[in-house]
């Protein structure tokens, strides 16, 4: 009986420990499963370098292998973090298609910043946390 209390306890601990994740941990992985989604090998997906900014978005770079089964090398990415329902809208990946180049140039030639003109294909603003 105190083998089968021990070892109920153990486990209890055990999967305590498991389940625990810190929300950076818990966000980091909901951003990599959304990114996975989109990807030739989603099993492939790594990302580094998140940061999340008080206005819910995030940035990173993120790295994924392509149809030859060769890691691509780390490109940023943006999307839009939502804490209520815990989900990741993935917006931007890599470089700027051209019609959002058009944008950003007439904005900025009318003197506002790119997070003003495409705000979720851009990061800046007060961070709330960065995950290294």
């Amino acid at each position: 009986m105190r083998h089968y209390l021990l070892l109920s306890f153990v486990i209890s601990i055990a999967t305590l420990t498991v389940s625990c994740k810190s929300p950076v941990q818990e966000t980091t992985e909901i951003v990599r499963q959304s990114l996975a989604r989109i990807a030739k090998d989603p099993d492939s997906i790594k990302v580094r370098n998140l940061v999340l900014y008080k206005d819910g978005t995030i940035c990173g770079e993120v790295n994924g292998k392509n149809s030859y089964g060769a890691y691509t090398g780390y490109q940023n990415f943006t999307g839009k973090w939502d804490s209520q329902t815990k989900t990741f809208t993935v917006k931007r990946v890599g470089a700027l298609e051209p019609h959002e180049q058009i944008l950003l140039e007439l904005g900025e030639k009318q003197g506002k910043s790119a997070k003003q003109i495409l705000p979720h294909h851009f990061c800046g603003g007060e961070i709330e946390w960065r995950a290294d």
